[in-house]
């Protein structure tokens, strides 16, 4: 389906399957705790027990300041690919790098490894809606696989799922432990939806992003999920990159010029290539977020899944 919880036809149509240290540091050189945990599982550190040992564990500054460097060196390489702009037989996620590497058991699998549907790399699913911590997912684009908003709310979060293209008693979402609503979240574009093949006949809803959280009463998101088929370059542009309230993750399938255009309408990822790719990244990188997981479809190399984590508020 065009808004699925996996990769998408636009990737498998043409296989047919187709411590922060004392001293206050810019956003962009800021670790994070999940930084600090996933190093701390690297280097052999552990998690903290104060409970235990009666004081607070630290990450030792040398791996903090590795993980700076990582992410500095991740940002450079953006700079450099935006400058350079579209460059022919290049691939259009090159210089898209892990900018904070985050291994199992903080995530679930590899971060560059292509899973299946429904079982994304989000960070920290042992914590996420556990020992009363309030967790609100939002997962964009459901269509007939409805795994992933499955797979939330039964790891404790209450799971809110966005479609405009079906149903209510569609079998994807009827009956289901999620809440759905039949809204898009993203501006109502006549031009835009031109060519989308999913899109049901009669009036279809947008809301905003802000919109939908007031709605439904919420100051923050966990989790952002979307896979909507190129539609996903408009919501950065209007909805992600200038909210006040941003996600503390983001999961998302980036799709580019090449895609598969029986699934993605061609006009909607028109002249997104290696340049266009890094400048996005580059944005979201000085909002703070930073690239915990890249997969490329081991088909497709137009397409790719990235699992992205908010490292401070800005």
């Amino acid at each position: 389906g065009s808004w699925s919880g996996g990769f998408s036809p636009a990737c498998l149509g043409r296989a047919q399957f187709e411590s922060r240290d004392q001293v206050k540091q810019p956003v962009a050189d800021r670790p994070s705790a999940v930084a600090q945990s996933s190093a701390a599982t690297q280097a052999g550190v552990g998690a903290a027990q104060p409970a235990m040992s009666g004081r607070n564990d630290v990450i030792p500054t040398i791996v903090v300041e590795a993980y700076r460097k990582v992410a500095a060196d991740a940002r450079a390489e953006l700079v450099r690919s935006t400058a350079s702009g579209n460059m022919s037989g290049t691939s259009p996620f090159q210089a898209v790098r892990l900018s904070l590497p985050t291994f199992p058991p903080v995530v679930a699998h590899a971060p560059t490894e292509f899973n299946k549907d429904g079982d994304k790399n989000i960070v920290g699913l042992q914590v996420l809606g556990k020992g009363g911590r309030k967790c609100v997912v939002y997962g964009m684009g459901i269509a007939d696989n409805s795994m992933f908003e499955q797979r939330m709310a039964q790891e404790g979060c209450e799971t809110h799922a966005f479609d405009c293209t079906i149903l209510p008693d569609s079998a994807a979402v009827r009956g289901n432990r999620f809440i759905f609503h039949d809204w898009c979240i993203g501006p109502s574009d006549g031009k835009l939806n031109a060519g989308n093949a999913y899109l049901k006949g009669g009036s279809m809803q947008f809301r905003s992003f802000s919109e939908t959280m007031e709605s439904l009463g919420h100051t923050t998101v966990d989790l952002l999920k979307f896979d909507i088929e190129g539609f996903e370059w408009n919501l950065f542009e209007t909805t992600i990159l200038p909210a006040r309230l941003l996600p503390e993750q983001l999961s998302f399938e980036l799709h580019t010029e090449g895609a598969n255009p029986a699934a993605v309408p061609p006009h909607l990822v028109r002249g997104k290539g290696p340049g266009a790719v890094s400048s996005l990244f580059l944005a979201l990188h000085d909002l703070g977020y930073r690239v915990v997981a890249k997969e490329m479809h081991p088909v497709d190399s137009a397409c790719a899944e990235f699992i992205l984590v908010r490292v401070d508020k800005v």
